[in-house]
């Protein structure tokens, strides 16, 4: 648990990725909590909530918060994994897959991930006979990793980070960072330390990033968190990348539906020189696209209020599935959220603890058998088929399963 005493906030007055100073702001969400704050019961007192301000760079276009949060303590106990998701496990696999095939791996070959979790996606790797190595702050998740036989240093990736790799490793055939990137405080920093151990031949960069085209034509708030720096489209990838001496090779490794979420997976290799790549400006390169946004998306909450609203008025109980940070983050911004009774989630280290500002139970799925709802919200909608399966193998009761995305895009 972080108290408000805890955390440490110093405002930036340049872009993260460029440097500029000419920044415009185009979103606040109020009041919002960290993700991963979980709470334990009649623990609830000076929580850590700050208003999250999105801000737009006219001069290389990344949208991006400005505020460093010191997560110093924060992700020592982070515990946040997907690596009991058949559909994330098949969504691993099929990368490694992927990338061996489409990219000539070698079964000797030097994978280091940052952000690496439990280990999961690296084991897979493993397998295949490469050499790996992963960067993670959790000691829980740290201590999974290496009951897999996956070498980890815990810790943050920050600069000169490429100190703590092994020997073998100042050389590498992949580097990987899935929905890690957008994480980093120094991204450019993060961009000039891997290139300076990515094999210049034929070395590969895979990143995985929320999309910020999506969010934006899918009112994809719960996706504004604290722990998110940037938020970038292919455009303004593309064009970051070519900027620290990279080049985009594809983002089409894998199909849509094979993908968590929201998912920009992109593959990156080198340039081979020093030119500088002409990109055309798109409409999301305007300010005018973010500008009315935010009326837009408070419209969207308003209408996942008024569904729950109503459904509450006719009697309905109603529960939810996904305390991680999509479900979190929704929560935090409705008027409606009391009329939650739980919150179902298969990370068994979030049970019996209490989502952050909300204070809403986090309960196992075996819950809708001892006190079964009319409704089910499936905020971390990325898995809702996985999730619909494993609802209609525990109860017979005709539960209505309705992901938070299309209540968001007023498709209930």
């Amino acid at each position: 648990m972080i108290f408000l005493a805890d955390i440490k906030i110093v405002k930036r007055n340049e872009c993260r990725i460029c440097g500029g100073h000419d920044l415009k702001k185009w979103l606040t969400l109020k009041d919002m909590p960290l993700t991963d704050d979980l709470r334990s019961k009649n623990n609830f007192k000076n929580e850590f909530t700050h208003n999250i301000d999105i801000y737009f760079c006219n001069d290389c276009h990344v949208s991006q918060t400005l505020d460093d949060v010191d997560y110093s303590n924060y992700y020592d106990t982070y515990n946040y994994t997907v690596g009991e998701s058949d559909f994330a496990n098949k969504f691993m696999r099929k990368l490694v897959d992927k990338l061996y095939s489409e990219f000539n791996l070698k079964k000797n070959s030097k994978v280091v991930e940052i952000g690496s979790s439990d280990g999961k996606q690296l084991s897979y790797f493993k397998k295949k006979g490469a050499r790996v190595f992963g960067f993670e702050p959790s000691k829980e998740l740290c201590a999974l990793s290496r009951e897999k036989g996956v070498s980890v240093y815990q810790g943050l990736f920050e600069e000169n980070s490429i100190n703590d790799l092994p020997s073998d490793l100042r050389k590498v055939d992949v580097v990987l960072l899935t929905y890690t990137f957008d994480h980093m405080p120094e991204p450019k920093k993060i961009l000039l330390d891997i290139k300076k151990i990515l094999d210049t031949e034929n070395g590969i960069l895979v990143l995985e990033i929320h999309d910020l085209k999506k969010i934006l034509e899918r009112k994809e708030y719960c996706l504004f968190e604290h722990e998110h720096t940037i938020y970038m489209s292919t455009e303004t990838l593309e064009r970051t990348l070519d900027k620290y001496g990279f080049e985009l090779v594809t983002t089409d490794l894998l199909n849509e539906s094979e993908r968590r979420g929201n998912s920009l997976l992109a593959v990156i290799k080198l340039k081979k020189d020093n030119s500088k790549k002409i990109l055309e400006n798109t409409f999301m390169d305007s300010f005018d696209t973010y500008e009315k946004f935010e009326s837009e998306l408070r419209n969207s909450i308003d209408k996942l209020d008024q569904f729950v609203i109503e459904a509450a008025k006719k009697g309905k109980t109603i529960a939810g599935f996904g305390a991680g940070g999509r479900g979190v983050m929704t929560l935090a911004a409705m008027k409606s959220s009391k009329a939650i009774s739980y919150i179902c989630d298969n990370n068994i280290f979030n049970e019996e603890m209490y989502t952050p500002k909300t204070h809403i139970k986090i309960v196992s799925p075996l819950k809708l058998v001892s006190d079964p709802v009319d409704i089910l919200i499936v905020f971390s909608y990325g898995y809702i088929d996985e999730i619909r399966k494993q609802v209609l193998s525990l109860t017979k009761k005709d539960i209505k399963i309705v992901s938070l995305l299309d209540l968001l895009m007023g498709k209930n």
